[in-house]
């Protein structure tokens, strides 16, 4: 049954500060059916989760649009728990097709495709510039493709279409649109509405100079003071006079009237004040005095006549007036100025994300070649046109050179070179060939393979990763991080208290001109209050302290996914500096994933295949594998002669009618849904295996994936026979009834002694075959390195946790420099998380840094859970950061970064609060007796400068380096570097494995180097 809580993604216009937030926050508190709202203030974007049963999304819209917030392009569902419903959208144009056509097709589809479709939606949408019905359409996967159902609709349309001219008819292109809501997100939106236009910025600009010149400058020079009165000298209604009120009227209509009503709005109907409270009662608050005022001296002068110099006391009130509707006209002009410059800055912030995620390359293939095979060697049938969103698991696509690969999978046929900068951020080129995974985001530079889809475009590597940082740039996380906390909070009362503060200021110059406490050295005395009143209006400014987070945040979150590190919560901001304890798994984290089975064992026939690596070369040895009490190494090779003391005799009865290369096929078939490296590793062996060879094994039921290993049926098809499959260690084939025989269990026991990682699989409970891993050679190149810098720059207490044996934890940790008391071994997920909680338990931080896989427990008790790859969905739901390029020098770069951003955060603040409170004391006039004062226009301006300083520190960070590996600084790098290798072979137990180093390993070498 499909859930009725589900959660969009709105692109949402003028979202510009913190208030901005409140003020969406607010709109729908009390609203039922709302279940929370994020906002993300610099992407202006809204991710809302609400219950669809108590509230629609066009009521949603609603609330939005009467609040002067408009959704930019199509909504779009991020989630929904329906079932694992997927959804594809068609446009149609208005041009091209009635209302009763589309209900027509609805109709069909319903008849055609019952219990496949669950739903069908049409609304009115505008794309490409043409307004039409966008048609919704959730479907169940495994009863109909998306495909299907885009041909079912061509073929109703090309039986409508009037055969008029049959030549126009042949080739052309289809009248209706696939509409790809993941897609849309990455264009530049063209309905985008920006806080301030081009048009109004140069109109803006020009009003500016206009005010500046008529108002600022001409009446400095008696030359002009003629032109000035104009025609009545005796009288304030000059041609100037009346030029600058109209003009000023005009500013205030153009610009003043979206600001009167948002603040109108905002203060009606939810009772907050902000920015845009300020600028109407600054603005306002000055041509209200100079109607005031020219009522006052018209009064004023037809009672004063006969005076001689009524000229100069003429030209005194016209100034008096004339520099109100100055300050009213210049306080709205001079803002729209400053949002103009501060939305530019922003941009450029924001074009950080369009340069990890570039929409040229991004859409450069939203349709492939979708192929039809004729046998199990991928033999191509025929092969189709089809869009990316359309595809479904399973699909076979064609690669090919200059494409952007936009789904996860893996190669079935052919081989091509790859970058997959976006998603592990390492431009290195490598070769993948068959039974390669590739992850969404690579680029395909050369060759030619047959890709089989893992994962559709919503669930791929690339989109989990743009909406982990969309989520982690909303306003959603931050609450518990103290500094936004404390923001918001300030930010809800700052504009009340400015009103007060601006209160008490004219309260208190009306009190001391009224006692001729002060003398006031001008024509209009009581003006003085109201000036210094709407400087303390103007001057002041929410929006720099609103923009001193986000803004750093923003950068932060960017530059570290373009060092291949995705922070998922802004959280860490702060809790990462608090960390003093760093705690490493050791396989997968300081070791790498195991690429090489060294051996496999056939039980049936006495057999070990050995492979070895030599000089670059696998030499396969084949010799015989002894069943014996006395254990020696099979893949030893110094031990050719055979051992055959204490040989036994087995009473296993093993299955003759499976051959090596169908043990093969089996593990293939088992391994090929699970993302566990082993999982990967024994799939793509199995698939380089079975070229040229059709296999005959098919799951009977989904294989599941216990906690030791898998659990799988298969069926022969050549004659309809069920195998019931182990696959795992000794461990998981116990608990699951499987019959092991003394020698086996010793010989398993004497390989992991050694340190390799020992798998079984068994065939109706017997077990038919053992593979040998070795991970000895596997140490992360930069693994001391990090540790020692971690340790010694950064005074952190470095921890090591395994659950391999004390022998292979103890070598690894010594050659690492890690204390004794600081190793722990042969310790399971529910050890590491009582570890874990007993060192918070003593007051320590600690950053959790694992692989995802077996550490979810420890990831999730963590103050900080690192992820150090993401091959899988767990690694994403579990940690708070993932390091997507599998380099721990990002473990030190993550730490530099944030604490960084952390002290560019507390500059801002610094300089918000410093400037609202140096501004506050001169605007109000306290300078007043020292000859020191600001008119309302230079209030204005300096507020929208403060706006700008903030995002243009915020932009520092661009510059500074915080990848220590690549710093010239640091010049015990290159010692660490140059040692490694001498240390590390004369270990009695690690290795270094010289000739099999990956483009990636090659790459960091050369990193460290520099």
């Amino acid at each position: 049954m499909q859930s009725d809580i589900v959660v969009y993604d709105l692109t949402v216009s003028k979202i510009w500060c913190t208030m901005c937030v409140n003020k969406i926050k607010s709109s729908f508190e009390g609203q039922q059916g709302i279940i929370y709202v994020q906002v993300n203030v610099m992407a202006e974007r809204v991710i809302i989760s609400f219950n669809q049963s108590l509230i629609s999304l066009d009521q949603i819209k609603a609330i939005l649009e009467q609040n002067n917030f408009f959704i930019v392009g199509q909504p779009r569902l991020i989630n929904t728990d329906s079932n694992q419903l997927r959804r594809c959208q068609f446009f149609f144009p208005n041009s091209d097709f009635q209302l009763d056509d589309l209900k027509q097709i609805r109709s069909n589809l319903h008849q055609q495709y019952q219990g496949g479709l669950r739903e069908i939606q049409q609304e009115n949408f505008k794309y490409n510039m043409q307004s039409g019905q966008l048609i919704t359409i959730s479907y169940q996967p495994l009863s109909i493709s998306a495909f299907q159902i885009k041909q079912n609709i061509q073929a109703q349309i090309q039986d409508k279409i009037p055969t008029i001219d049959e030549k126009e008819k042949i080739g052309s292109d289809p009248q209706f649109l696939v509409y790809n809501a993941l897609l849309e997100k990455f264009k530049k939106k063209s309905g985008y509405q920006e806080a301030v236009t081009y048009r109004k910025f140069i109109l803006a600009i020009v009003l500016s100079i206009q005010f500046l010149v008529f108002c600022s400058i001409m009446p400095h020079f008696d030359y002009y003071n003629p032109f000035l009165s104009y025609p009545h000298e005796e009288s304030i209604f000059s041609i100037y006079l009346v030029f600058i009120f109209f003009t000023t009227t005009f500013t205030l209509i153009q610009f003043g009237t979206p600001t009167y009503k948002n603040a109108y709005r905002l203060f009606i109907k939810y009772r907050m004040c902000n920015m845009d409270t300020l600028l109407t009662l600054g603005s306002l608050a000055a041509y209200c005095m100079s109607l005031f005022l020219i009522v006052v001296y018209t009064l004023e002068g037809q009672n004063t006549e006969e005076e001689t110099d009524c000229e100069e006391t003429q030209m005194e009130r016209i100034m008096n007036i004339i520099h109100d509707l100055e300050s009213a006209g210049l306080i709205l002009t001079v803002i729209t100025i400053g949002k103009y410059f501060e939305g530019k800055a922003k941009q450029t912030i924001m074009e950080m994300q369009n340069q990890i995620f570039p929409q040229d390359q991004l859409l450069k293939t939203p349709t492939v070649m979708k192929v039809q095979v004729k046998n199990q060697d991928y033999d191509i049938n025929f092969q189709e046109s089809c869009d990316i969103s359309l595809l479904e698991k399973g699909d076979l696509i064609v690669l090919e050179k200059g494409m952007k690969l936009l789904l996860d999978g893996v190669i079935v046929k052919g081989s091509v070179s790859v970058i997959d900068s976006i998603c592990y951020g390492q431009d290195d080129r490598f070769q993948a060939s068959m039974g390669t995974r590739l992850k969404s985001g690579a680029d395909i530079l050369d060759g030619s393979c047959i890709f089989q889809v893992e994962q559709v475009i919503e669930s791929s590597m690339l989109f989990q990763i743009a909406e982990q940082l969309n989520l982690a740039q909303s306003e959603r996380e931050s609450k518990d991080f103290g500094i936004t906390a404390m923001l918001q909070q300030l930010s809800q009362r700052f504009v009340v208290g400015v009103i007060c503060v601006g209160l008490i200021v004219f309260t208190v110059w009306t009190v001391l001109i009224g006692f001729d406490i002060v003398e006031i050295d001008e024509y209009c005395v009581w003006c003085f209050p109201f000036e210094r009143a709407i400087s303390i209006l103007v001057a002041s400014c929410p929006c720099a302290l609103g923009l001193a987070v986000p803004s750093v945040v923003i950068i932060t979150l960017n530059l570290a996914l373009k060092s291949g590190i995705l922070i998922k919560k802004n959280t860490i901001f702060e809790s990462i500096n608090k960390i003093n304890c760093i705690i490493f798994d050791k396989t997968g984290t300081l070791f790498t994933k195991v690429d090489h089975i060294e051996s496999f064992t056939l039980l049936s026939k006495n057999e070990t295949e050995i492979s070895l690596k030599q000089q670059d070369k696998t030499v396969v040895k084949v010799k015989q594998f002894q069943k014996s009490l006395v254990m020696s190494d099979p893949v030893d090779t110094k031990r050719d002669i055979p051992n055959t003391e204490g040989k036994i005799q087995s009473n296993l009865k093993f299955n003759k009618t499976l051959s090596g290369q169908d043990l093969w096929a089996i593990l293939g078939v088992l391994e090929k849904d699970f993302n566990h490296p082993i999982a990967t590793l024994l799939f793509k062996e199995s698939v380089q295996r079975q070229i040229g060879r059709q296999s005959t094994f098919v799951l009977t039921e989904q294989a599941r994936q216990d906690k030791n290993g898998i659990i799988g049926n298969v069926t022969r098809t050549t004659d309809q026979t069920q195998f019931r499959c182990l696959i795992g260690n000794i461990a998981h084939l116990n608990e699951n009834g499987a019959i092991l025989e003394d020698y086996i269990i010793k010989k398993c026991q004497c390989l992991e002694r050694k340190g390799k990682t020992v798998i079984l699989m068994t065939i109706d409970g017997i077990p038919e075959v053992i593979l040998c891993l070795d991970n000895k050679t596997n140490l992360r190149p930069e693994a001391k390195a990090v540790i020692t810098y971690l340790r010694e720059n950064l005074n952190k207490t470095v921890y090591i946790l395994s659950g391999d044996s004390k022998k292979t934890v103890s070598s690894v940790g010594k050659y690492l420099d890690i204390p004794p008391s600081h190793q722990y071994a042969e310790i399971d997920a529910e050890g590491k998380q009582r570890f874990l909680k007993e060192l918070k338990e003593r007051n320590q931080e600690v950053m959790m840094i694992g692989d995802g896989l077996n550490d979810v427990l420890s990831l999730q008790q963590a103050s900080i859970g690192v992820a150090i790859n993401a091959k899988s969905e767990l690694n994403l739901m579990a940690s708070d950061v993932i390091v997507l390029n599998e380099n721990l020098w990002s473990i030190v770069s993550l730490i530099n970064l944030m604490n960084t951003a952390l002290k560019v955060i507390y500059i801002n603040l610094i300089w918000a609060f410093a400037y609202n409170l140096l501004m506050a004391p001169i605007a109000a006039g306290v300078f007043y007796g020292q000859g020191f004062t600001i008119s309302p226009m230079i209030s204005s301006t300096s507020m929208s400068l403060s706006s700008i300083i903030v995002v243009l520190i915020s932009n520092f960070m661009k510059l500074i380096k915080f990848d220590p590996s690549q710093c010239h600084s640091i010049p015990r790098m290159q010692k660490y570097r140059l040692h490694e290798e001498s240390n590390f072979q004369s270990d009695s137990y690690l290795q270094v494995d010289n000739t099999q180093e990956s483009a990636r390993k090659v790459n960091d070498q050369r990193n460290i180097m520099i």
